[in-house]
C-alpha cells in the first residue's frame, strides 16, 4: 500500500515552514472569500431587518446596532471558517491554493480548541470605534513574529499551543 500524502496529518512530521508571503497570500484569498460570503449573508439579514416584510417599507430611523450586528456576524463567520477548516482539514481554501497547512506540534491537524485560539485575534474587530485598528495591530504583530521566529511561528501559533504552518 502506498504511503499517505504528507498533508494528511495524523502524526506525519511537519514539513518545511511556510514563509510570510505565502501565508499572507493564503489569508488574502480567504479574506476575499469570507468578505464575499459575509456581504451576501449580512446584507440579506439586514435587508430583512430594515424592511418590513408585510409592507415592504423601511421603518423610520433604523437601528444604530445594525453595524455592530453586521460586524459580529461577519467576524463569527470568519472565525468559524478558519477554526473549522483548520481543525478538520488543516487547510482553508486559501491554504489549499497556496499549498500550505496548519499542523499541531505532533504533526496532525490542530484541535478545534487550538484552531479557535489561533484565530481569536480576529474578534478584536467587533470592539466599537477601535476594533479595526486593534485587529490591524494584531495582524502586524503576527507578521512580525512570523518573520522574526526561527520556526516561522506567529504569536497566535504559540497561543494555540505551538501550531505551525508548513508547505505541503
Amino acid at each position: 500500500m502506498p504511503p499517505l500524502p504528507e498533508h494528511t496529518g495524523g502524526g506525519v512530521p511537519a514539513g518545511q515552514s511556510a514563509d510570510l508571503l505565502t501565508r499572507f497570500l493564503a489569508r488574502l484569498i480567504d479574506g476575499t472569500l469570507i468578505a464575499t460570503v459575509a456581504t451576501v449573508v449580512v446584507v440579506t439579514i439586514l435587508f430583512g431587518a430594515i424592511f418590513d416584510t408585510a409592507t415592504g417599507l423601511p421603518f423610520v430611523g433604523g437601528s444604530n446596532l445594525d453595524g455592530f450586528f453586521a460586524s459580529v456576524l461577519s467576524t463569527a463567520l470568519a472565525i468559524v471558517y478558519f477554526a473549522y477548516l483548520e481543525s478538520t482539514l488543516g487547510q482553508t481554501v486559501g491554504k489549499m491554493i497556496m499549498k500550505i497547512e496548519v499542523r499541531d506540534p505532533a504533526g496532525g491537524h490542530p484541535s478545534l480548541e487550538a484552531a479557535l485560539k489561533r484565530n481569536v485575534w480576529m474578534a478584536l474587530s467587533i470592539i466599537p470605534f477601535v476594533g479595526g485598528l486593534a485587529q490591524l495591530v494584531a495582524a502586524i504583530a503576527i507578521g512580525v513574529t512570523i518573520n522574526n521566529s526561527r520556526s516561522s511561528a506567529g504569536w497566535h501559533d504559540e497561543l494555540a499551543g505551538g501550531t505551525r504552518v508548513v508547505k505541503v
